[in-house]
């Protein structure tokens, strides 16, 4: 008999640390990926200086899409795998273009949660970036919120901040432009 309770004291702590492992392995990726990307961001912007943006210049190829209504949910994958065919038109595939993948999957995804239809979305190659332009019809600014391992949620503008060369917001009545540029190749 003690043995048999040996035996299910030790197969409860197995399960209960297997349970533990689970939970924890998709946090402390997420915390490996979102530390890479800072540290790509810093890395980045200490390589180039921003460059103001001139009304109207186009250095290159433009891309847009839009809703008039709120995007459903299943429109952000959409989106993602139409785009990575025009960047791979563009002549950036694999490494260069996943980046930009990600900050318009952060930046889609926050203007179809927190914003206001109609939702739109240009990017435009610029040289050694790409610009990212999501605009949403609410003016509400976006916000980043510090970093929160004990939150699943929240984390999107910290990635795009660490994944562009500079980001930001501007007012366009009724609501706003959310924008980055992201470089087209990292740093060494």
């Amino acid at each position: 008999m003690p043995t048999v309770v040996a035996l299910l004291v030790v197969a409860l702590a197995v399960l209960g640390l297997a349970a533990m492992a689970l939970v924890a392995l998709p946090l402390a990726i997420l915390l490996e990926v979102t530390v890479l990307a800072l540290v790509a961001g810093t890395g980045m912007r200490l390589r180039r200086m921003r460059r103001p943006r001139r009304e109207g210049a186009r250095a290159g190829p433009r891309w847009t899409t839009g809703w008039e209504s709120e995007p459903l949910a299943d429109a952000v994958p959409v989106v993602r795998g139409r785009l990575a065919v025009v960047l791979d038109e563009w002549g950036l595939t694999g490494e260069a273009a996943e980046p930009t993948l990600l900050v318009v999957t952060e930046l889609v995804s926050n203007a179809a949660e927190h914003g206001r239809a109609p939702v739109r979305l240009a990017v435009e190659l610029r040289g050694d970036a790409v610009r990212v332009e999501v605009y949403d019809g609410s003016p509400e600014q976006p916000r980043r919120r510090p970093h929160d391992p004990a939150r699943d949620r929240g984390r999107g503008l910290l990635l795009v901040d660490g994944l562009s060369g500079g980001w930001g917001w501007i007012p366009s009545p009724p609501g706003k432009v959310v924008w980055a540029e992201v470089a087209t190749e990292w740093p060494e």
